[in-house]
C-alpha cells in the first residue's frame, strides 16, 4: 500500500492488476445505461454489484484493501468494519471526448476508482479552497490545489468521499476508459 498525502488529506493506492482480466471479462456482462445527454458515457444500471456473486472476489478484495486502511489509520473498531454500499462500472467511449462534471460522493465514507484501461487523468480538488485564495501565493511542492491521477490499469484509488473530483474530457482514440467506481461505510451504519 502506497499512501499519498494530499490537501494534507490521505489517498490510499492498491495495485489490484492479478484480478485485471476476471473484471474485463464481467464489465460487458454488465446490463448500461447510455446517457441520452451525454451518449458519451455509459454506467451499469445495476450500482450494486458487490450484492451479486458474480463479484465477491472484487468485494471480498476492496474490503481487504478497506481493512488495511482502517487498521494502519487506527479507526475505532466499534464502527465495525468499511463495507462497500455501491459499486459500478463507467466506460467513457474511445475518442467521445466523454467525462465526468465536478461532483463527490454523499452518504459514504471512502470512495474508490479502479482503473482498468488507460485514459484521461481524474483530477481531485482541494477540499480547502481557501489556501488558493491567499493575498499571496508562494509555489511549493507541499501545497497545490488539485492533484491529476494518470489511469494505470489495476491502480484503485481510495479516497474520503467528501473530495470532489472529475474526469478531463477522453479524446483518446485507441481505447475505451473504463473504471469502477465504489462508496462504503462502517457496517455498523450500513441500513
Amino acid at each position: 500500500m502506497n499512501t499519498h498525502y494530499v490537501f494534507p488529506t490521505p489517498f490510499y493506492e492498491f495495485d489490484l492488476s492479478e484480478h485485471l482480466d476476471q473484471i474485463l471479462e464481467l464489465v460487458p456482462q454488465e446490463k448500461n445505461l447510455i446517457n441520452p445527454h451525454y451518449p458519451m458515457i455509459v454506467q451499469s444500471t445495476d450500482q450494486a454489484l458487490h450484492k451479486q456473486e458474480r463479484w465477491k472476489f472484487l468485494t471480498d478484495k476492496v474490503e481487504e484493501c478497506l481493512q488495511e486502511i482502517q487498521d494502519s489509520a487506527g479507526y475505532d473498531p466499534a464502527f465495525g468494519h468499511f463495507k462497500l454500499t455501491r459499486l459500478w462500472t463507467n466506460v467513457t467511449l474511445r475518442g467521445s471526448g466523454g467525462s465526468h462534471s465536478q461532483h463527490r460522493h454523499p452518504m459514504s465514507f471512502f470512495s474508490g476508482v479502479l482503473y482498468l484501461t488507460e485514459g484521461e487523468s481524474t483530477k481531485f480538488l482541494d477540499p480547502c479552497r481557501t489556501r488558493s485564495i491567499r493575498e499571496i501565493d508562494v509555489p511549493c511542492t507541499e501545497h497545490f490545489n488539485d492533484l491529476l491521477i494518470k489511469p494505470v490499469p489495476g491502480m484503485m484509488v481510495v479516497f474520503p468521499s467528501y473530495i470532489e473530483h472529475l474526469t478531463i474530457g477522453h479524446w483518446d482514440q485507441d481505447v475505451d476508459r473504463i473504471t469502477m467506481a465504489w462508496n462504503c461505510l462502517p457496517e455498523n451504519m450500513v441500513p
